[in-house]
């Protein structure tokens, strides 16, 4: 609020999913850009099948307080008065757990799954947002 018409970016990068008052935020950001300027956003993507699904134990509060995807994006950006100049959800893939050694068969289970995940039409657990201010 205190920079008006200050920023030609403003970014936040996997925040608004935490934050109490997620349209309070987005307004402080769109009043932040100058005309012409980004909007940058990531969140973990709802529309991703373990968030569907709520198997993930901490996509709940007191951890995440709000849910994102393409379609609450679009319309984020009518609401505050921006374009959408881009959206891009993570692709999913197989992913083995940090700190282990996979096995051969782990390895080409992996390469499979992942060659699945990329052939699905199913997206993944982050969705990245470019929101544009109108021009003068």
């Amino acid at each position: 609020a205190a920079h008006p018409a200050a920023y030609s970016a403003v970014c936040s990068f996997h925040v608004l999913e935490h934050v109490a008052d997620p349209a309070a935020c987005l307004r402080a950001c769109a009043a932040a850009l100058k005309p012409g300027g980004l909007l940058i956003v990531s969140t973990p993507n709802h529309a991703a099948p373990k968030f569907r699904a709520g198997s993930d134990p901490f996509d709940m509060p007191p951890h995440h307080l709000n849910h994102f995807d393409a379609a609450c994006y679009r319309r984020i950006a009518s609401a505050l008065g921006l374009h959408v100049h881009a959206i891009q959800q993570q692709p999913r893939y197989f992913d083995v757990a940090p700190g282990t050694s996979p096995s051969l068969l782990q390895q080409a289970l992996g390469r499979v799954a992942s060659a699945w995940y990329r052939l699905s039409s199913a997206p993944g657990d982050s969705i990245v947002v470019a929101l544009r201010k109108p021009a003068l």
